[in-house]
């Protein structure tokens, strides 16, 4: 009975341990030959652009794997969509760091780049820093969706 108690204790604590989120960590990222981008490389990687993507883990109301789609435009605005909501926010480079503006709330994160795919490293202070919290599916010039004219009056 002894036994199967410890072995009941060992597998609740095992099964504690355990996470429903990946890590993705700047190590695993730069071992997979991931460059952090500079600024000028962010800026030029983005604007006129729009960027599709998923998130890595659960942020803030979004599901791990829930898709999203923004569009960067060389004004400063960007036109975000995904299943929650649509919504336009500033977008700036400060440092080498890309950041984002809505309402009243700012993050901002790293981007490391393999190939054609991106990666989100957010360095805000908060829950989520030093997480990967989304990646780039593809990257097309322009606004193919037409999300700024979401929001046009």
């Amino acid at each position: 009975m002894r036994n199967l108690f410890l072995m009941l204790t060992a597998l609740l604590v095992l099964a504690g341990c355990q996470t429903s989120e990946p890590s993705i960590t700047p190590a695993i990222l730069t071992a997979q030959g991931a460059r952090l981008l500079t600024g000028q490389q962010i800026t030029d990687l983005v604007s006129g652009r729009t960027i599709y993507g998923e998130f890595i883990i659960d942020y803030r109301r979004r599901r791990a794997g829930a898709s999203w789609s923004e569009y960067y435009d060389p004004d400063g605005t960007y036109h975000y969509k995904d299943s929650v909501r649509p919504f336009r926010g500033r977008w700036t480079v400060e440092g080498d760091t890309i950041c984002y503006f809505e309402q009243d709330a700012k993050g901002c994160s790293q981007v490391y780049r393999i190939g054609e795919m991106i990666y989100l490293l957010y360095v805000t202070a908060d829950r989520f820093q030093g997480k990967v919290i989304a990646r780039s599916t593809r990257i097309l010039p322009g606004d193919p969706d037409q999300l700024k004219r979401i929001f046009m009056p």
